[in-house]
């Protein structure tokens, strides 16, 4: 089936949200919210409407980052859709790459999709300790992290467009109804230093911050998706290197996520990798929360605690 004609057909279907234009990180949170609205209507399960959050981030995400830099006017749009059919949701992402870029992503979907589920777990922690930490972060994550949280195989169809142009598009089904947790309102960042602690507030895609330097309570919560998670996470890490040499005697780092894209895990990782350097006679504990039934983020903290030498334990809650 060609790339343009499988966009014709889903419009056969329902149409939860649907988006053609240049995309950016403006237009990925309104996306997100439009989803979100719908899901919330149909009344669809909380675990399966985090995992179509999840998978729409991170392909939003490889949206962005992969737009041909030589394609302009109707080659520099992107294509999204998000629908449903009697089987579940199919996610679609369509956007023109040159043909080398093309050519890798296939290959690299092949790959990742004749992987079993311990293979593709292997490979995923074994890429987020060897990337280096940068803007973009998690670089080489976001597939591997699609395909796990899919539980099934990425599809490509492809159109040629001229000698060096594709057109690209990715499909995802998410096989269970779902529902999604509502937003927070948008809050700009604040940032802010209290003697030895450091507090920043949530926002619309990063989570709240609360670094005790005195009770040696640490804890994350909400939503890390933010648009540079080196600017975002840089504060956080250059705190925790000073407060790793002031060696306290206790310290309890708990993780309350929604969310968090493949960039942020590049950055939790380094948090863990920070506590690490602990000397032995401190106490660590990391508190890994998890809602009720989201398997996908309690497997990530159990990644975690396969990386690192840290003690874990990890708790449920409930909406």
């Amino acid at each position: 089936m060609k790339a343009q004609e499988y966009f014709l057909k889903l419009n056969e279907q329902q149409v939860i949200s649907a988006f053609k234009g240049k995309i950016g990180p403006a237009v990925l949170r309104s996306i997100l919210r439009t989803t979100e609205s719908k899901l919330v209507e149909q009344g669809e399960s909380v675990p399966v409407r985090k995992k179509i959050f999840n998978i729409l981030v991170e392909l939003i995400q490889n949206l962005i980052k992969h737009v041909d830099a030589e394609a302009r006017g109707d080659k520099a749009v992107s294509t999204l859709m998000v629908t449903r059919d009697e089987e579940g949701y199919l996610i679609s992402t369509g956007n023109h790459l040159h043909k080398s870029m093309s050519a890798e992503m296939q290959d690299r979907i092949q790959r990742l999709n004749a992987m079993s589920k311990e293979e593709l777990r292997q490979f995923y922690m074994n890429t987020m300790v060897r990337n280096e930490l940068s803007e973009k972060g998690g670089a080489g994550l976001g597939l591997i992290d699609i395909v796990r949280k899919a539980g099934g195989k990425i599809n490509c169809f492809v159109d040629q467009v001229n000698d060096y142009l594709d057109f690209l598009v990715l499909q995802i089904r998410v096989k269970t109804p779902s529902n999604f947790e509502s937003h927070r309102p948008f809050v700009s960042l604040d940032m802010k230093y209290t003697v030895h602690n450091l507090s920043i507030e949530s926002t619309e895609d990063s989570p709240r911050v609360l670094l005790d330097a005195v009770t040696g309570l640490l804890s994350f919560s909400g939503t890390s998706i933010p648009e540079n998670s080196e600017e975002f996470y840089s504060p956080i890490l250059d705190w925790l290197s000073d407060y790793v040499e002031s060696q306290p005697e206790k310290v309890e780092v708990s993780f309350k996520l929604e969310y968090f894209n493949t960039s942020s895990s590049k950055y939790i990782l380094e948090i863990f990798r920070q506590l690490e350097k602990l000397d032995q006679s401190c106490s660590v504990l990391v508190k890994w929360c998890y809602l009720k039934e989201d398997e996908d983020m309690k497997e990530a903290g159990e990644d975690f605690q396969l990386i690192v030498k840290l003690p874990f334990e990890f708790l449920e809650y409930e909406e």
